[in-house]
């Protein structure tokens, strides 16, 4: 059984374009997410899912520069473009991260992991109700189950984020929520616009450049710092448009 994580990332933001190329703590965003996801015990590998476009052509010279796998796909159709890398490499269960989350972590994923594989189910999340920072979300689901989505899934919204179609047809499916020990949703810890890039800089310079804490060592330095929690709090998250 092969459980993998699947990165999408591209640099073509329309809020801030080139963000997971963009240093933190000397260390470019994306690789951040790489390898934190790599601390995770229950991940077989960690692949990074790119497009096509010419842009992109920097994540693949990332991948060969940091040690870390690129598949690269269409831009527009998302879930085609990340099946179609579950499928290359084999991956019988898979989890899902967003590129511009340098903070995602490994204790959470291997948390989600277990409770996904004890529970048997399709898909399951700490995102369902959410609970934990915004950029802590991770996503796991077989790979048998992604390919009925991806057969199904028509609207453009549904091929462009995914996800979707599990819990907008939950009676297809059987979905799990990992909810966090209480609400900490208020606070923001992934990369959409210049004053969430700043926070994640502020927040790693705090946490001495490291990338092994823990999440809950990030949130302790946020919530003892009023100015850092108050960096990106006015970024409004973009709503997934529904058709």
């Amino acid at each position: 059984m092969r459980i993998g994580a699947v990165i999408q990332a591209r640099t073509g933001s329309t809020r801030l374009p080139g963000k997971i190329l963009e240093p933190i703590a000397g260390f470019p965003l994306l690789g951040w997410v790489v390898e934190r996801l790599k601390l995770a015990k229950s991940l077989d590998q960690v692949v990074v899912a790119t497009s096509l476009a010419d842009a992109d052509d920097a994540v693949e010279a990332m991948g060969k520069a940091l040690g870390f796998a690129v598949f690269r796909g269409s831009e527009e159709d998302v879930l085609g473009r990340f099946s179609g890398a579950v499928e290359s490499f084999k991956f019988d269960h898979v989890l899902r991260v967003c590129g511009d989350s340098p903070f995602v972590d490994a204790g959470l994923v291997d948390a989600l992991v277990s409770a996904y594989l004890a529970a048997d189910v399709d898909y399951a999340s700490n995102i369902g109700q959410r609970s934990y920072p915004r950029g802590l979300d991770a996503e796991i689901f077989s790979a048998e189950s992604l390919r009925r989505v991806a057969s199904l899934a028509q609207a453009p919204y549904e091929r462009a984020h995914v996800t979707p179609f599990y819990y907008q047809n939950s009676e297809q499916f059987r979905l799990l929520n990992l909810p966090g020990p209480a609400d900490y949703s208020q606070h923001r810890w992934c990369v959409d616009e210049p004053s969430d890039l700043a926070f994640v800089r502020a927040l790693a310079k705090r946490l001495g450049g490291r990338r092994d804490f823990v999440w809950t060592q990030a949130l302790a330095a946020v919530e003892a710092d009023d100015e850092l929690a108050a960096m990106n709090a006015a970024v409004e998250q973009k709503k997934l448009v529904l058709g």
